[in-house]
């Protein structure tokens, strides 16, 4: 699945309205996504590390543009 920084933040945010829509997303890992969607990710969020370990733990994998 490609992920824009909308499915990330939901995901990874509880209080989201659209995190249970996130969790029910295909479980077929990893997402596919560009750098400047994590980034935006982590800011909104407030969370870098958090973003970061979706990397790190290959539940979403960066491509270049």
């Amino acid at each position: 699945m490609i992920a824009d920084t909308g499915p990330i933040i939901a995901w990874l945010n509880r209080e989201d309205d659209h995190h249970k829509w996130a969790c029910g997303l295909p479980r077929t890992r990893p997402w596919i996504t560009v750098e400047s969607c994590l980034a935006e990710a982590a800011w909104n969020l407030g969370q870098p590390r958090k973003v970061a370990q979706l990397v790190e733990l290959g539940f979403v994998r960066v491509v270049p543009l």
